[in-house]
């Protein structure tokens, strides 16, 4: 019970850091394209999105495990919540989590279109940009969390997290 409060506090605490980052940076973003870009570039596109992907993520965090349902109150600290707040919270963990990885990955591929092929920024709109943003990140987070959450695969952990446990074993 205490190790499970100590993380809790932990990542509540780096959750919370972590989505007043995330904002500042759409925030950031949101200035730069009034001010410097009539027309943002892929890059800063990707860029919202990851961090958008991001505020999702934390914001599955920041709950200092109330969100656990209260039946485990007795393995889980601060838990009160129920068996719903745990699949819309494990939901947003998992969206933001695998839709973050992705972006990440396809902002790396961003950046070696324009580094090492020179490609235009015209063309990676055009050609890339529907891919690097709908088909991979979006789509693959989708279909990973809305499959988690038809098989029963988001439950609560000792830490104070619903995020994806394959099967549902409570400590009782």
């Amino acid at each position: 019970y205490g190790l499970g409060k100590n993380l809790s506090i932990i990542k509540s605490t780096t959750g919370i850091i972590s989505l007043v980052a995330s904002l500042l940076l759409i925030w950031i973003l949101h200035k730069k394209r009034a001010v410097d870009f009539p027309s943002p570039t892929t890059g800063c596109r990707l860029l919202l999105g990851m961090s958008i992907c991001d505020v999702l993520f934390s914001l599955s965090h920041v709950t200092f495990g109330a969100v656990v349902p209260r039946e485990l109150s007795y393995a889980v600290w601060n838990a009160h919540g129920n068996f719903a707040t745990c699949q819309a919270f494990g939901f947003m963990n998992v969206l933001g989590m695998f839709a973050g990885l992705f972006y990440n990955c396809t902002l790396n591929l961003y950046y070696l279109a324009v580094i090492s092929f020179q490609k235009s920024d015209d063309y990676i709109k055009r050609r890339l940009e529907p891919w690097l943003h709908n088909a991979v990140p979006m789509s693959f987070g989708l279909a990973v969390s809305i499959v988690f959450l038809v098989i029963e695969g988001i439950n609560a952990s000792n830490d104070g997290d619903c995020t994806i446990a394959f099967t549902y074993e409570p400590p009782h």
